[in-house]
């Protein structure tokens, strides 16, 4: 008997885990998926800045100083010398966004308690994340990005142009482009309105 009930709170500890992944509750955002999307906003091909001889070193950006690879801060000054390979690269971008994922985390556990990170939905996990990065800190993104992206009022966040980053004054183009593309674009946030009947 012992064994059978110590089986039953194995298998039910199993369930609760898979729906809980099922729901997107506590599993990470930073997906294959999520990655490519940041290494085109903050990097892309077609600017490939920094780049040498196949590796990535460090370059100048007017939204944060002098950055490498896909826009990461430049912890050791021995990559002005050595640089990153692109698999370097593409690693030191997914530990800076496991780390800020944990950052946005914590910092909505105490500014947003109502509203936990884990319990949003994952295009509002996946916004607020590159935000963050965008910014450098959970604690630097605008109240008024968290508010917009935690209720998901996508129609004024989108019309009000919280989703535009600038530096400066200066607006962050390509980032800004890439984002729209992901997520205003292609109707992701705010579906298009159905065709009426007979409308071509």
């Amino acid at each position: 008997m012992k064994k059978l009930i110590t089986a039953f709170i194995l298998l039910a500890a199993a369930t609760l885990c898979v729906a809980q992944a099922a729901s997107g509750d506590g599993a990470t955002v930073v997906t294959d998926e999520v990655v490519a999307y940041f290494k085109g906003a903050y990097n892309p091909p077609t600017h490939n800045l920094g780049i040498r001889d196949g590796r990535y070193f460090p370059y100048q950006t007017p939204f944060g100083g002098r950055r490498i690879g896909y826009r990461s801060v430049i912890r050791d000054k021995a990559l002005y010398r050595t640089g990153l390979s692109p698999d370097e690269a593409e690693e030191l971008l997914r530990e800076d966004l496991s780390r800020l994922e944990s950052d946005v985390r914590a910092y909505m556990k105490e500014k947003y308690p109502a509203k936990p990170f884990d319990k949003l939905s994952r295009e509002s996990r996946e916004i607020l994340l590159d935000f963050a990065y965008s910014e450098g800190a959970a604690a630097s993104v605008k109240d008024e990005v968290y508010r917009a992206v935690i209720d998901e009022n996508w129609q004024s966040f989108i019309n009000d142009m919280t989703y535009v980053r600038s530096k400066n004054g200066t607006p962050d183009y390509t980032l800004n482009r890439k984002f729209a593309d992901r997520w205003i674009y292609s109707n992701k946030l705010i579906p298009a309105p159905p065709k009426q009947a007979g409308a071509k």
